[in-house]
């Protein structure tokens, strides 16, 4: 049986720099087999002649824009898994990439585990993604409950299995499934940290205005006491009609009324509250509890 013990995926690794290259060499090359493009053009003719199951681009590319890469090379194997990685603090660029096909991003510099992290979680998919795609026509309802633990890492490989479980639901669609993800991952960001670790936004604000290494900042604090045994409790419901999320934070909570009435499309940006702000958008209903450390979002879909 094919494992991810003895399951070396092909990677393809996009990027100009000839140095970098080498270092992902270095990080990776022990678990796949990779191959390396320079530019557009190489790594199109390498998808054409080769099957990948990732392609790993720097999100500036010489010869094309790298969401025009991703549509294109979808388009010769549709079952690819694109991961972004980028320089620039660069919000509308990753959900543009994601809105595209990209399936997550990194910010340069990373640390080594969180690139091998990320890839051994993406690619167990195309190991062991069997789904009974007739039972799921008869399927009336689901539920799922899952406990994780306090750490941001874990977060984006989180969603993304979340998703790959929803979007087997046919009356789902693609649409609906980029804005479930964005929502959740905001609620998950916000349960970990003004939840379980009780960070403020004002000490967010100082934090990050006086250079601090803020990922750096929540492992520590992940390692303390009271938090690291702290867990976070999401579940999922699934209806013809509805897809409700429910995340539980055991934070102290905090007073959701001062958010109803801001200006949403003034404050997209804001750091105070972005979390709810964009979950309104994508979502068709939030309701918090009366302590506000647990959140219902509730996406309505088209019953056809």
């Amino acid at each position: 049986m094919l494992t991810m013990k003895n399951y070396r995926p092909n990677v393809l690794v996009v990027d100009e720099d000839a140095d970098y290259r080498s270092v992902m060499a270095d990080l990776l090359s022990e678990h796949m087999n990779l191959s390396f493009a320079s530019n557009f053009s190489e790594a199109l003719k390498m998808v054409n002649n080769n099957e990948y199951s990732m392609v790993i681009s720097d999100s500036e590319i010489a010869d094309i824009a790298v969401v025009e890469m991703i549509t294109k090379l979808k388009t010769l194997q549709p079952n690819l898994f694109f991961v972004i990685i980028t320089s620039k603090h660069d919000m509308a660029l990753a959900v543009d990439v994601m809105r595209n096909g990209a399936v997550d991003y990194l910010l340069k510099p990373f640390a080594v585990e969180d690139i091998a992290n990320l890839v051994e979680k993406y690619l167990k998919f195309s190991v062991n993604k069997r789904f009974d795609y007739d039972l799921l026509n008869i399927l009336s309802e689901e539920k799922r409950t899952f406990s994780i633990p306090t750490n941001v890492h874990i977060l984006s490989p989180f969603v993304y299995e979340i998703m790959e479980m929803v979007k087997r639901f046919t009356n789902i669609t693609k649409n609906d499934i980029f804005s479930m993800r964005l929502a959740l991952y905001e609620m998950l960001i916000n349960a970990v940290e003004h939840g379980n670790l009780g960070i403020n936004y004002e000490t967010k604000k100082n934090l990050l205005s006086a250079g601090i290494d803020y990922i750096e900042y929540l492992d520590n604090l992940c390692k303390q006491d009271p938090y690291y045994n702290r867990k976070i409790e999401i579940s999922y419901h699934y209806q013809k009609d509805s897809i409700s999320f429910v995340v539980k934070d055991e934070g102290d909570g905090f007073d959701v009324q001062k958010f109803e009435n801001r200006d949403i499309k003034g404050e997209l940006l804001a750091l105070h509250g972005r979390g709810i702000i964009i979950s309104k958008f994508n979502m068709d209903e939030i309701v918090y509890n009366e302590k506000g450390n647990e959140v219902r979002l509730t996406k309505k879909i088209t019953v056809t």
